[in-house]
């Protein structure tokens, strides 16, 4: 019982931390996409969102 119940633990952490690793990386290229694009709407100063 005792080793169901650690394994049980140590998978559901596994998981957990994978997911929010997998999260922030997705996270950071958004946002790296989303400062790409800003920057690049303020330096031309021709919005994309306008057309």
């Amino acid at each position: 019982m005792k080793l169901i119940l650690t394994l049980s633990i140590i998978g559901t952490l596994t998981l957990t931390s994978c997911n929010t690793v997998m999260g922030t990386a997705k996270g950071v290229g958004r946002d790296a996409k989303a400062v790409y694009i800003y920057s690049r709407d303020a330096v031309s100063g021709r919005p994309v969102s306008d057309k």
